[in-house]
């Protein structure tokens, strides 16, 4: 869920000790792909994050349209325009989004709940011991 990719992390910070947070994802491979990936980059540590069974009830996202990546929408224009330093951001940083994974723009919940698994049991977490090459 990170916006910065695994890879990229290494690349700044290449002599750190890292962890890798998964998700489990209902999609088994694309979590293979997370975990090797994680490996390759010389990630120390997977660390299998088990607290988002269901996105949560985030009322005000929803009610402001909040979506990965964000989507500009009439309002976030006329809030942003009282603000410059926003748009300096938005015009000269690397846009916001996921940067381990790519969607389509929907809402957080509705990317949590797509794409998590939220069943995770014990035979998961067998499986995850047999794919992480660490300890």
């Amino acid at each position: 869920m990170g916006t910065a990719s695994i890879e990229e992390l290494t690349e700044t910070v290449p002599d750190a000790a890292k962890w890798f947070q998964l998700y489990l994802w209902k999609d088994r491979e694309r979590s293979q792909e997370l975990v090797s990936r994680a490996a390759a980059a010389g990630y120390g540590a997977l660390i299998v994050t088990v607290d988002t069974p269901v996105a949560g009830a985030r009322l005000r996202d929803t009610r402001n349209g909040m979506t990965m990546p964000p989507t500009l929408t009439p309002k976030t224009v006329l809030d942003a325009s009282y603000r410059p330093e926003w748009w300096f951001n938005f015009l000269t940083t690397k846009p916001l989004g996921f940067a381990n994974f790519e969607g389509e723009r929907m809402s957080l919940a509705e990317t949590v709940n797509s794409m998590f698994e939220p069943s995770l049991n014990m035979v998961d977490l067998d499986w995850l011991r047999e794919t992480w090459p660490g300890s």
